[in-house]
């Protein structure tokens, strides 16, 4: 009986159709975790550390939306009976603008708020190579 489950696992394993493929960018090199969104599934897989996927192909053609962070997204459609690998090139995507706006607001000593002022000497003091956040969470108002 067990010999029998093996080759019915097995076998069924054996048939299933799957595609398989790379993720690189236009100068070669691996894109890693990229995301690949299914269209028709609505299923979101992921391609490893070495940008490989593999997905179980449906009968029919099927569409899918390859992304990064960084990079332009690219969509392919599938066709079942076609291909079974795919190496997907993304191109990058990051969009500079002309300018960056960095503002703050510091409190003034007479402010109706409840603040702190964090010298040097505490950052040093209190620094056990912990994050900035982890350093002044017990502080008010400090985000």
């Amino acid at each position: 009986m067990r010999i029998l489950f093996f080759v019915y696992v097995s076998f069924t394993a054996f048939c299933q159709d799957h595609i398989e493929g790379n993720i690189k960018d236009s100068k070669g090199n691996i894109i890693p975790s990229a995301n690949i969104y299914i269209s028709s599934t609505k299923e979101v897989l992921y391609a490893n550390l070495k940008g490989d996927f593999y997905i179980k192909s449906p009968s029919e053609n099927f569409k899918i939306s390859i992304s990064h962070v960084g990079y332009i997204t690219k969509e392919i459609t599938i066709k079942s009976k076609e291909k079974k690998y795919y190496e997907v090139v993304l191109e990058d995507g990051i969009l500079l603008s002309d300018e960056i706006k960095v503002t703050s607001t510091r409190v003034k000593e007479n402010s109706p708020f409840a603040f702190s002022n964090i010298s040097r000497n505490f950052i040093e003091e209190n620094n056990i190579g912990r994050d900035i956040p982890f350093l002044i969470q017990s502080t008010p108002s400090a985000y």
